[in-house]
């Protein structure tokens, strides 16, 4: 798990804004609108 974590902990670390690697990679806005979750406007 930490081989997996620690990885993106660090890419995400050097991002000004992660929203739009988080959208790219794991599609977040998706997953939060699938389970009831609202989201914020759009990246």
């Amino acid at each position: 798990l930490i081989q997996v974590i620690l990885p993106l902990l660090e890419q995400l670390a050097m991002q000004k804004d992660v929203r739009p690697l988080l959208y790219e990679q794991y599609h977040m806005p998706e997953w939060f609108q699938k389970h009831g979750i609202p989201t914020s406007a759009p990246v």
